[in-house]
């Protein structure tokens, strides 16, 4: 498994990120800056594994305080057997 519950991920941003907080709209955001999240759980669709989630713990101080889902795998890896990816798009805070 590419993370277990707890590990701490550090996400580089290839393009932009959707970000969603409480007190404003939802807004795509370009910045590559990378940021770290604590992994709280799986993303599953039935059997599927298809990403993490979890608070931000480091990073812009605009993201602090939020959850990230990291969801959609680039190049197809199954993060049940993978212990890198290429993550690409579909990186979200919110």
């Amino acid at each position: 498994m590419i993370a277990d519950i707890g590990t701490i991920v550090e996400v580089t941003p290839w393009d932009e990120i959707w970000v969603k907080t409480s007190s404003a709209p939802a807004e795509n955001i370009d910045d590559k800056t990378p940021f770290r999240f604590r992994v709280e759980g799986w993303l599953w669709d039935g059997q599927i594994f298809y990403g993490l989630h979890g608070p931000v713990v480091s990073g812009p101080t605009r993201y602090r305080d939020l959850i990230c889902n990291v969801f959609v795998r680039a190049e197809g890896t199954d993060w049940r057997k993978e212990v890198e990816s290429q993550a690409g798009e579909g990186q979200a805070c919110q």
